[in-house]
Formats: structure tokens, sequence, C-alpha cells
């Protein structure tokens, strides 16, 4: 039932909460397939480039890869799931 007191306030989302402790790897030496589950990782490098995979599960992790106009170097992830991430760069 809408509000009649206007539209309903998004809420602000609450920040990731990364594990103390990160497995660092180059994105190069871990590559991304079908399927994968990544958990507790610091991804870094720009091997993302063009990197396309379905149904990836991803959970606190930390990515610091090479982005160019907001995308990351065109990576797609479809129908995947990304929980307490941080995208730096």
């Amino acid at each position: 039932m809408p509000n009649s007191r206007g539209p309903a306030r998004l809420r602000e989302p609450a920040a990731p909460r990364l594990p103390r402790r990160l497995t660092g790897t180059a994105v190069s030496a871990r590559p991304l397939a079908d399927d994968q589950v990544l958990v507790s990782l610091d991804l870094h490098g720009s091997g993302w480039a063009g990197i396309q995979a379905e149904d990836v599960e991803v959970n606190g992790c930390r990515f610091t890869v090479v982005f160019t106009d907001c995308r990351a170097n065109l990576a797609r992830f479809r129908m995947s799931t990304l929980r307490d991430v941080v995208f730096r760069d």
C-alpha cells in the first residue's frame, strides 16, 4: 500500500564487512570461471579485462582493479551474488 506521506525513503547501504585477513592473489593467477565461489580474497591487477562468468558467488573480498568509465574493463558477472565486497582503484 502506498504511503500517504510520499515515496518511501531508501536506506543507506551498510558498509561491507570484510574479514580482518584476506588472502592476496593476482587476478591473472586466479582466473574467474562459471559457478565459482570466491571468499576472503584480496584480488588485484588488471586481468579483469573482458572477463565473463555466470553464477559466481563473491563473499568478503576486495578487488583492486583498473576501472574504465565505471566498468571493470567490460567484466560481466551474470546471475552472480556479490556480498560484502569492496571495489577500489
